[in-house]
């Protein structure tokens, strides 16, 4: 389990039943967690180790399409795959971004440059690109 000193950054539906959320322990260095919920329960959960989390950053997460291309990239490599895992939500069950878990626990604290949503999925290749420094 994370410890309660875990940072999160999430889309969710306002609460921390549906969301996708990113988690930086504060306790391991440069250790994340990616998860989904859906309907409270976690669909998949993930860890990620960066060489240094100090260093700037670019991250997608990429669901919402029953197996499809779903996973995590970073700096221009995808890093987690959920191609075989369904992530998708109703439509627009994901309204709102947090700067915690989606019901105000574990705020984050961070500099974020810029988030960024998309209406429609983007493929594999344009998250690449789009992550790519």
């Amino acid at each position: 389990s994370l410890a309660s000193s875990a940072k999160a950054l999430s889309i969710n539906d306002g609460t921390s039943t549906n969301r996708v959320t990113i988690y930086k322990n504060a306790n391991t260095a440069n250790y994340y967690t990616c998860r989904v919920y859906r309907g409270g329960g976690s669909v998949v959960a993930q860890d990620l180790l960066l060489t240094d989390m100090t260093l700037f950053s670019k991250i997608a997460i990429l669901y919402g399409n029953a197996l499809s291309d779903g996973g995590v990239y970073i700096d221009g490599a995808r890093v987690i795959d959920w191609s075989t895992i369904d992530t998708s939500f109703t439509s627009n069950v994901l309204n709102s971004i947090s700067f915690d878990n989606g019901n105000g626990g574990d705020a984050l604290e961070a500099k974020i440059k810029q988030v960024q949503v998309f209406k429609t999925a983007l493929t594999g290749a344009e998250l690449q690109t789009l992550t790519t420094l």
